[in-house]
């Protein structure tokens, strides 16, 4: 909707505009001077920004520019704080919300604080959008700052397997855990899903083109809450498990490997 509407009427994605954001005091420089010029690579430096914008200067689209890819990409600023406060403890929003309730007299408590651990949306021109800000964890930087300005995503494995040579059937999958680089300590699997477009935007024509990999991440606990919540409901000693699409199994709780494995875990 947003691309044939030809974006969305807030956020940002003029790159000059991104580029400019940098908060060169804060940062130790002594004159005003560029995210480009600061090696982040066109970076919202902005200490009130809600979601995290990058755009990597290498790699570009199959279509279009970097421009219309960041425009693209900035659609889902609206929606991504909303996809994952809502599966969270309200106290554990990041930004306020006034629709959209996770907790009321109506609603079952959850089994955990928060499901979604972030949301992201990365283009093959490397435009990028990731929610919550890294600044909620206590980071002083930016998307830029922990992957450089000339970082290639194409070969991270979360996305490689979703590109089109190697996702030809575009299939969502979950990616195995992995720990997270914004939040140490934390081990997370990933939802992923690839983006295809056909039609006019900005002048560029796409034909069924990849444009993205997207995906939320949710982290290890949370599931195995959720699976610790399921065990001895079906049959006594009955238990749950995640598998992807082809009965790999991706997460297993401590419970169940406990159960399986005694003499292996004590």
């Amino acid at each position: 909707e947003a691309m044939t509407n030809d974006g969305i009427a807030v956020g940002m994605s003029n790159l000059e505009e991104m580029s400019h954001t940098l908060d060169w005091k804060a940062r130790g420089f002594d004159k005003p001077t560029t995210t480009i010029e600061a090696g982040l690579g066109y970076t919202d430096d902005r200490a009130d920004r809600r979601v995290e914008r990058w755009v990597s200067l290498i790699n570009e689209p199959l279509v279009g520019n970097k421009e219309t890819d960041m425009t693209i990409a900035d659609s889902v600023s609206l929606i991504f704080p909303w996809i994952v406060d809502r599966k969270s403890n309200e106290d554990n929003w990041w930004v306020p919300h006034q629709n959209g309730h996770s907790q009321g007299h109506t609603k079952k408590p959850f089994l955990f604080d928060t499901l979604y651990s972030a949301a992201w949306f990365g283009t093959f021109g490397e435009a990028w959008v990731y929610y919550p800000p890294f600044r909620v964890w206590g980071h002083p930087g930016t998307l830029g700052d922990l992957v450089s300005g000339n970082y290639s995503t194409h070969e991270v494995p979360f996305v490689k397997a979703n590109l089109p040579k190697n996702n030809p059937e575009r299939k969502a999958f979950f990616a195995n855990p992995y720990p997270d680089v914004a939040q140490l300590g934390l081990s997370l699997i990933s939802a992923i899903a690839p983006v295809y477009y056909t039609g006019t935007f900005r002048n560029y024509t796409y034909n069924d083109t990849y444009i993205a990999s997207t995906g939320v991440d949710i982290s290890v606990s949370s599931v195995s809450s959720l699976l610790d919540a399921i065990k001895d409901r079906l049959t006594k000693l009955s238990f749950g498990l995640l598998v992807d699409i082809e009965f790999n199994t991706i997460i297993l709780s401590q419970s169940v490997v406990e159960m399986i494995y005694p003499e292996r875990t004590g």
